[in-house]
């Protein structure tokens, strides 16, 4: 696994937006010999919208996402950084981001994207 260099998927938009960061970071990945498929750890960042009033605290939201299989990594009063073992590619991940996406603006948080490790397949 190459843990160099990390990707960024998100410019903050509207859904179907999202899928579209989704794809302009796979095709990253792919032109680094990754096509995706692979699953390895994931990285999800929220920001607390500045001075908009957030209906939900950095607890709130760990709790909530981790219905969906994600894990803190990391949190204070205006970030909060999710993890998930998982592929980038598919509906599900595309899914899953669009979903972020809608709670953190339903919380008054933005869902900023995600990052990952290239992960190239070994020659047999």
């Amino acid at each position: 696994m190459v843990s160099l260099p990390r990707l960024f998927a998100s410019e903050p938009c509207e859904p179907p937006c999202q899928r579209e960061g989704n794809d302009r970071v796979r095709s990253q990945l792919v032109q680094m010999g990754d096509d995706g498929a692979a699953p390895r750890p994931v990285t999800h960042y929220f920001f607390a919208k500045r001075f908009a009033r957030r209906k939900a605290t950095p607890q709130e939201i760990t709790a909530y996402t981790a219905t969906l299989g994600l894990s803190v990594h990391d949190t204070s009063r205006t970030l909060v950084v999710l993890t998930a073992e998982a592929s980038v590619t598919g509906d599900d991940f595309d899914q899953l981001t669009e979903h972020l996406f809608a709670y953190g603006q339903s919380v008054g948080w933005v869902y900023d994207g995600w990052e990952c490790a290239v992960v190239r397949r070994r020659a047999a």
